[in-house]
């Protein structure tokens, strides 16, 4: 994600707070592929993400 971007949805789902995107990025989540879809400049991008465990 670029400076700008907005976060429409992850997973299929929308995304309205960060608490909501956490939520998905949780648990059975960690090291799987979480599509999200953006909005970029007027632009809609579809990006795939990992959940990866913090340090």
């Amino acid at each position: 994600m670029y400076l700008g971007d907005i976060l429409l949805t992850a997973g299929g789902k929308p995304v309205q707070t960060v608490q909501e995107l956490q939520r998905l990025m949780l648990g059975p989540a960690i090291g799987q592929n979480l599509p999200m879809t953006l909005l970029r400049k007027n632009a809609l991008v579809d990006v795939v993400t990992v959940p990866a465990e913090l340090d």
